[in-house]
C-alpha cells in the first residue's frame, strides 16, 4: 500500500510505517522516517521572490485520532538519547622515551685483562602509541514530551549551530513505540494513525530573499521594501501549506503551530 502523505517536500520528507500487529488484539511497532532539507523555493513562474528556508527547530507528532482502536503501549514509547550514529573520531598521540647507561672499565695487556676492566655506554629508547576515541553526537536532538491533546511528541533542536539539516534519527532501529490493536470484534476494521510535523511560525527561517523583477526594487525599498518582499514569502509559504489541506490559521501568530506535512502510518510493505 502506498503511503499516504501530505508535505511541503522542499522543506522536509515525511514516511511512517507500521510492522504487522500480528495475532487479533497484537501489537505493532510504529517507524517514522523524517528529514529536513534546505529548501528552494519560488521556482514558479508566477512567484515574485525566490528565496530559501529553514528551519529552526520543529515537532514531531505522533496522532491517534479519537474513537480509533489504537493504545500506546507506554514503556514502549521512545524516550530518545542524545547519541547518533555521527561519529567524531579523535587521535591522541603519546610518546614514550627512556635511557640505560652501563658502565665498567677494562685495561689490556700481556697479561690478560684487568679485574678492575669497565665499559661504558648509553643506550636511548623511544616508544610512540596512538589511541583512538569515537564518540557520537546526533545532528538533530529530539526531548519526548506530549502535547496539549495528549499525543506523543518529540520536539527537535539543532545540536549545533541554529537550524534542522538531515535525519532525526535511524527510522528502521529506533521505532517512535507500540501501540495495541483494541478492536472489539476481528471482523472492524484496524485503527489508523498519522505522524505530523509541526514547527512554530518563528522557526521558518527565511535567507537569500531576492526579488526577480529587478525593476522593482526601488519601488519596494522607498515602501518598506524589505518587510513587503518578506510578506511575499510568507505569503508563498502559506499558499504551499494551503494547497495541501494543511491548516494555516496561526500563521499570523509567532508562537502558533503550523502542520508542515503530515504521513498517514501505513501497513508496511515487502
Amino acid at each position: 500500500m502506498k503511503n499516504s502523505k501530505r508535505v511541503l517536500d522542499e522543506l522536509l520528507s515525511v514516511e511512517a510505517w507500521h510492522t504487522p500487529f500480528g495475532q487479533f488484539g497484537g501489537a505493532a511497532s510504529i517507524h517514522a522516517d523524517v528529514v529536513f532539507r534546505d529548501a528552494r523555493m519560488g521556482q514558479e513562474a508566477e512567484s515574485k521572490v525566490r528565496f530559501r528556508v529553514r528551519l529552526r527547530r520543529a515537532e514531531i507528532v505522533l496522532v491517534i485520532p479519537s474513537g480509533e482502536p489504537l493504545r500506546m503501549i507506554q514503556d514502549s514509547v521512545a524516550r530518545d538519547n542524545p547519541f547518533s550514529s555521527t561519529k567524531v573520531i579523535d587521535r591522541i598521540d603519546s610518546t614514550s622515551s627512556g635511557s640505560s647507561s652501563v658502565a665498567g672499565r677494562i685495561s689490556l695487556s700481556g697479561k690478560g685483562v684487568n679485574a678492575g676492566a669497565s665499559i661504558s655506554g648509553n643506550r636511548n629508547q623511544s616508544e610512540s602509541a596512538k589511541q583512538t576515541v569515537e564518540s557520537t553526537l546526533r545532528l538533530i536532538l529530539s526531548t519526548q514530551g506530549r502535547t496539549s491533546e495528549g499525543d506523543y511528541s518529540w520536539q527537535l533542536r539543532p545540536s549545533s549551530g541554529d537550524k534542522l539539516e538531515g535525519k532525526v534519527w535511524d527510522a528502521v532501529n529506533e521505532p517512535r513505540g507500540r501501540v495495541r490493536d483494541t478492536r472489539k470484534s476481528q471482523s472492524a476494521i484496524e485503527g489508523t494513525c498519522r505522524i505530523e510535523v509541526r514547527c512554530k511560525k518563528e522557526d521558518i527561517l527565511i535567507e537569500d530573499l531576492s526579488l526577480k523583477d529587478e525593476s522593482l526594487l526601488t519601488r519596494l525599498i522607498k515602501d518598506n521594501g524589505y518587510l513587503t518582499r518578506v510578506a511575499a514569502a510568507e505569503s508563498y509559504i502559506r499558499s504551499k501549506i494551503q494547497s495541501l489541506g494543511l491548516s494555516t490559521k496561526n500563521y499570523e501568530d509567532p508562537f502558533g503551530d503550523i502542520c508542515l506535512g503530515e504521513a498517514q502510518v501505513e501497513p508496511l510493505t515487502q
